[in-house]
């Protein structure tokens, strides 16, 4: 199951770093197109972000309050999947060490996992003034 909300930024965990210089084009574009128009994803029930992380930082270093996050049931492969980049050093990650890493107080290397949502997720176009 899975559903969009606006959802308070400070309710989401994080899993992985970020790179400096795509959260500097994230920003740009938010701000110049005044809207988010991608959903972060988000496990339902631990609020671990899956996908956009750069997303998620951008709209809080702009000072939004609010985040559009797909609340998806992580566990569910029906809906998303995940592997470790190759990139990353890992040979695979669990679901469950995506999860812990999110509820801990570390954080994984920019771009360590790759999740694939098994649905179209639809654009959303929220304005950014709706999000402060």
């Amino acid at each position: 199951m899975y559903r969009v909300e606006i959802v308070p930024i400070e309710s989401l965990r994080q899993h992985e770093q970020i790179i400096p210089d795509r959260l500097a084009r994230v920003i740009e574009i938010i701000t110049r197109e005044q809207s988010v128009d991608i959903p972060v994803v988000v496990d339902d029930n631990t609020r671990v972000i899956l996908d956009g992380h750069h997303r998620y930082n951008a709209l809080k270093t702009i000072g939004a309050q609010k985040v559009p996050a797909l609340l998806i049931d992580y566990f569910d492969d029906s809906l998303i999947t995940v592997e470790a980049r190759p990139e990353s050093g890992f040979t695979s990650l669990s679901k469950q060490q995506i999860i812990d890493m999110g509820l801990s107080d570390k954080v994984f290397k920019p771009k360590t996992t790759r999740h694939k949502v098994k649905f179209k997720v639809e654009r959303i176009n929220v304005p950014l003034k709706e999000l402060m």
